[in-house]
Protein backbone atom coordinates (compact mmCIF):
# COMPACT_ATOMS: atom_id res chain seq x y z
CA UNK A 1 0.00 0.00 0.00
CA UNK A 2 2.97 2.10 0.98
CA UNK A 3 4.66 1.20 -2.53
CA UNK A 4 1.72 2.39 -4.22
CA UNK A 5 1.10 5.74 -2.87
CA UNK A 6 4.60 7.00 -3.44
CA UNK A 7 4.08 5.81 -6.89
CA UNK A 8 0.84 7.78 -7.21
CA UNK A 9 2.81 10.60 -5.36
CA UNK A 10 5.68 10.69 -8.17
CA UNK A 11 2.50 10.78 -10.50
CA UNK A 12 0.94 13.81 -9.15
CA UNK A 13 -2.26 11.95 -8.49
CA UNK A 14 -2.72 12.33 -4.67
CA UNK A 15 -4.21 15.04 -2.56
CA UNK A 16 -1.68 18.03 -1.41
CA UNK A 17 -1.97 16.97 2.44
CA UNK A 18 -1.18 13.55 1.48
CA UNK A 19 1.34 14.57 -0.86
CA UNK A 20 2.77 16.84 1.45
CA UNK A 21 2.67 13.85 4.32
CA UNK A 22 4.78 11.46 2.15
CA UNK A 23 7.35 14.60 1.83
CA UNK A 24 7.71 14.54 5.03
CA UNK A 25 8.17 11.40 5.25
CA UNK A 26 11.35 10.99 2.91
CA UNK A 27 12.38 14.29 4.74
CA UNK A 28 12.67 12.28 7.70
CA UNK A 29 14.36 9.32 5.85
CA UNK A 30 17.45 12.01 4.42
CA UNK A 31 17.98 13.38 7.68
CA UNK A 32 19.05 10.09 9.18
CA UNK A 33 21.30 9.11 6.34
CA UNK A 34 24.76 8.80 7.33
CA UNK A 35 25.97 10.85 4.02
CA UNK A 36 25.64 14.98 4.18
CA UNK A 37 23.13 15.97 1.97
CA UNK A 38 22.76 20.10 1.49
CA UNK A 39 20.37 21.63 -0.65
CA UNK A 40 22.05 25.17 -2.26
CA UNK A 41 18.81 27.63 -4.22
CA UNK A 42 20.37 28.84 -7.50
CA UNK A 43 21.67 31.87 -5.68
CA UNK A 44 23.80 29.18 -3.86
CA UNK A 45 21.90 29.55 -0.81
CA UNK A 46 21.33 26.91 1.80
CA UNK A 47 17.71 25.93 1.69
CA UNK A 48 17.53 22.75 3.57
CA UNK A 49 20.45 20.45 5.31
CA UNK A 50 20.38 17.21 6.88
CA UNK A 51 21.60 16.43 10.21
CA UNK A 52 24.75 14.67 8.47
CA UNK A 53 25.90 17.69 6.88
CA UNK A 54 25.25 19.95 10.17
CA UNK A 55 27.76 17.73 12.19
CA UNK A 56 30.45 17.81 9.22
CA UNK A 57 30.07 21.61 9.59
CA UNK A 58 29.72 21.77 13.06
CA UNK A 59 26.10 23.31 13.82
CA UNK A 60 24.04 20.96 16.38
CA UNK A 61 20.60 22.06 14.64
CA UNK A 62 20.33 21.96 10.22
CA UNK A 63 17.77 24.60 10.40
CA UNK A 64 20.79 26.91 11.64
CA UNK A 65 21.64 26.37 7.75
CA UNK A 66 18.89 27.36 5.81
CA UNK A 67 19.86 31.32 4.82
CA UNK A 68 24.00 30.75 4.51
CA UNK A 69 25.52 30.59 1.76
CA UNK A 70 27.02 27.34 1.11
CA UNK A 71 30.34 28.46 -0.21
CA UNK A 72 30.99 29.63 3.07
CA UNK A 73 31.58 26.53 3.79
CA UNK A 74 33.76 25.13 1.55
CA UNK A 75 37.70 25.23 1.84
CA UNK A 76 38.71 28.67 0.71
CA UNK A 77 41.63 26.93 -1.28
CA UNK A 78 39.35 24.61 -3.08
CA UNK A 79 36.19 27.26 -3.85
CA UNK A 80 37.25 28.12 -7.16
CA UNK A 81 37.14 24.14 -8.72
CA UNK A 82 34.09 23.74 -6.97
CA UNK A 83 32.61 26.82 -8.50
CA UNK A 84 33.85 25.25 -11.96
CA UNK A 85 32.66 22.32 -11.55
CA UNK A 86 29.01 23.02 -10.42
CA UNK A 87 28.93 25.49 -13.68
CA UNK A 88 29.98 22.26 -15.88
CA UNK A 89 27.36 20.48 -13.76
CA UNK A 90 24.76 22.94 -14.75
CA UNK A 91 25.33 23.18 -18.05
CA UNK A 92 24.14 19.12 -18.22
CA UNK A 93 28.37 17.98 -18.72
CA UNK A 94 29.43 15.02 -16.27
CA UNK A 95 31.14 15.53 -13.55
CA UNK A 96 32.97 13.36 -11.49
CA UNK A 97 33.30 12.90 -7.72
CA UNK A 98 35.10 15.92 -6.49
CA UNK A 99 37.37 15.77 -3.20
CA UNK A 100 37.49 18.98 -1.05
CA UNK A 101 37.48 20.43 2.02
CA UNK A 102 34.51 21.86 4.28
CA UNK A 103 34.94 24.34 7.19
CA UNK A 104 33.12 23.82 10.33
CA UNK A 105 31.75 27.46 11.95
CA UNK A 106 34.81 26.50 14.64
CA UNK A 107 37.51 26.23 11.62
CA UNK A 108 37.67 22.15 11.56
CA UNK A 109 38.64 21.41 8.07
CA UNK A 110 37.57 17.32 6.93
CA UNK A 111 37.93 15.85 3.63
CA UNK A 112 34.66 14.89 1.80
CA UNK A 113 33.54 13.84 -1.80
CA UNK A 114 31.08 15.28 -3.04
CA UNK A 115 28.44 15.49 -6.04
CA UNK A 116 25.92 18.18 -7.02
CA UNK A 117 22.74 17.51 -9.46
CA UNK A 118 20.24 19.78 -10.34
CA UNK A 119 16.80 19.40 -8.92
CA UNK A 120 13.65 20.88 -7.43
CA UNK A 121 12.90 21.44 -3.68
CA UNK A 122 9.25 22.71 -3.46
CA UNK A 123 8.31 23.52 -6.67
CA UNK A 124 11.52 25.45 -7.24
CA UNK A 125 15.41 24.87 -8.98
CA UNK A 126 17.85 24.20 -6.76
CA UNK A 127 21.23 21.75 -6.35
CA UNK A 128 21.31 18.53 -4.37
CA UNK A 129 24.83 18.21 -2.87
CA UNK A 130 25.66 14.66 -1.40
CA UNK A 131 28.69 15.09 0.61
CA UNK A 132 30.60 11.72 2.03
CA UNK A 133 33.48 12.12 4.95
CA UNK A 134 36.47 10.97 3.54
CA UNK A 135 39.01 12.15 6.63
CA UNK A 136 39.97 8.90 8.43
CA UNK A 137 40.57 7.48 4.53
CA UNK A 138 42.78 10.65 3.64
CA UNK A 139 44.51 10.33 7.43
CA UNK A 140 45.53 7.08 6.38
CA UNK A 141 47.05 7.83 3.37
CA UNK A 142 48.67 10.74 4.77
CA UNK A 143 50.51 8.46 7.38
CA UNK A 144 51.54 5.87 4.87
CA UNK A 145 52.73 8.20 2.38
CA UNK A 146 54.65 9.82 5.84
CA UNK A 147 56.15 6.56 6.76
CA UNK A 148 57.44 5.67 3.33
CA UNK A 149 59.21 9.39 3.07
CA UNK A 150 60.54 8.78 6.55
CA UNK A 151 62.29 5.09 5.52
CA UNK A 152 63.63 6.88 2.51
CA UNK A 153 64.93 9.61 4.28
CA UNK A 154 66.62 7.45 6.52
CA UNK A 155 68.07 5.28 3.46
CA UNK A 156 69.49 8.01 2.15
CA UNK A 157 71.44 9.20 5.46
CA UNK A 158 72.56 5.41 5.55
CA UNK A 159 73.92 5.80 1.79
CA UNK A 160 75.11 9.69 2.60
CA UNK A 161 77.37 8.34 5.43
CA UNK A 162 79.17 6.00 3.35
CA UNK A 163 79.56 8.26 -0.08
CA UNK A 164 80.21 11.99 1.34
CA UNK A 165 83.95 13.06 1.25
CA UNK A 166 83.77 14.72 4.22
CA UNK A 167 81.98 16.06 6.95
CA UNK A 168 81.15 18.80 5.76
CA UNK A 169 79.09 17.29 3.15
CA UNK A 170 77.56 14.50 5.66
CA UNK A 171 76.36 17.09 7.24
CA UNK A 172 74.67 19.57 4.94
CA UNK A 173 73.05 16.35 3.06
CA UNK A 174 71.34 15.25 6.37
CA UNK A 175 70.30 18.95 7.13
CA UNK A 176 68.74 18.54 3.47
CA UNK A 177 67.36 15.15 4.01
CA UNK A 178 65.74 15.96 7.60
CA UNK A 179 64.22 19.36 6.03
CA UNK A 180 62.17 16.55 3.49
CA UNK A 181 60.12 15.46 7.16
CA UNK A 182 60.39 17.93 9.93
CA UNK A 183 60.93 21.61 9.51
CA UNK A 184 64.96 22.55 10.01
CA UNK A 185 64.82 26.15 10.45
CA UNK A 186 66.29 25.30 14.21
CA UNK A 187 68.59 22.20 13.53
CA UNK A 188 71.86 21.21 14.55
CA UNK A 189 74.15 18.22 14.72
CA UNK A 190 75.99 18.13 17.97
CA UNK A 191 78.20 15.54 19.72
CA UNK A 192 80.42 15.27 22.83
CA UNK A 193 83.69 15.70 23.37
CA UNK A 194 86.26 13.24 24.13
CA UNK A 195 86.85 14.71 27.64
CA UNK A 196 82.73 13.97 27.77
CA UNK A 197 82.89 17.83 29.10
CA UNK A 198 81.53 19.46 26.19
CA UNK A 199 79.14 19.89 23.48
CA UNK A 200 80.08 20.66 20.53
CA UNK A 201 78.13 21.65 17.12
CA UNK A 202 79.74 21.78 13.89
CA UNK A 203 76.22 21.92 12.07
CA UNK A 204 73.49 24.24 13.04
CA UNK A 205 70.86 26.54 11.72
CA UNK A 206 69.63 28.79 14.29
CA UNK A 207 66.42 31.43 14.14
CA UNK A 208 67.11 31.82 17.77
CA UNK A 209 70.90 33.12 18.51
CA UNK A 210 71.10 30.46 21.75
CA UNK A 211 73.29 27.61 19.64
CA UNK A 212 77.13 27.98 20.46
CA UNK A 213 79.39 25.75 18.34
CA UNK A 214 80.83 24.67 21.98
CA UNK A 215 79.97 24.78 25.46
CA UNK A 216 80.39 23.11 28.74
CA UNK A 217 77.71 19.62 29.14
CA UNK A 218 74.86 21.13 31.02
CA UNK A 219 71.17 20.19 31.10
CA UNK A 220 70.10 20.84 27.91
CA UNK A 221 68.07 18.79 25.35
CA UNK A 222 71.20 17.83 23.67
CA UNK A 223 72.25 16.04 26.69
CA UNK A 224 69.15 14.98 27.24
CA UNK A 225 68.90 13.17 24.16
CA UNK A 226 72.02 12.09 24.05
CA UNK A 227 71.62 10.23 27.96
CA UNK A 228 68.70 8.38 26.61
CA UNK A 229 70.09 7.23 23.63
CA UNK A 230 67.31 7.15 21.30
CA UNK A 231 64.96 9.51 19.38
CA UNK A 232 62.89 12.03 21.08
CA UNK A 233 59.80 14.35 20.34
CA UNK A 234 58.88 16.65 23.09
CA UNK A 235 55.45 19.14 23.03
CA UNK A 236 55.72 22.29 25.47
CA UNK A 237 53.34 20.02 28.55
CA UNK A 238 56.23 17.23 28.34
CA UNK A 239 59.21 19.43 28.55
CA UNK A 240 57.70 21.23 31.40
CA UNK A 241 57.46 17.77 32.75
CA UNK A 242 61.03 17.40 32.19
CA UNK A 243 61.76 20.68 33.43
CA UNK A 244 59.84 20.46 36.89
CA UNK A 245 62.09 17.22 37.43
CA UNK A 246 65.17 18.74 36.95
CA UNK A 247 66.21 16.73 33.54
CA UNK A 248 66.43 19.60 31.49
CA UNK A 249 66.88 23.34 32.21
CA UNK A 250 64.78 26.42 31.52
CA UNK A 251 67.39 27.24 28.35
CA UNK A 252 64.46 26.10 25.95
CA UNK A 253 61.28 26.92 27.66
CA UNK A 254 60.29 29.03 25.11
CA UNK A 255 60.23 26.76 22.34
CA UNK A 256 57.23 25.12 21.21
CA UNK A 257 58.55 21.42 19.86
CA UNK A 258 61.75 19.32 20.08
Amino acid sequence: MAAKKKNEYKAGLLPEEVRNELAAESLDMINNLSEGIALRDEAGVIIYANQAFANMVQINIPTKLVGIPFLEFVHPEDRLEFIRRIELRLQGVHVPKFEHRLVGLQGRSIFVTSTSEPGLYRGKACLKGLFIDITEQKLAEAKILRSAEIESVLKEIAEATLLSSSLEELYAKVHRLIGRIFPTENFCISLLSEAEDQILTPCFTDETGVVQPQRPVGRNMVEYVMRLGRPVRLNTAEYERLLEAGEVGPRFAEWKDW
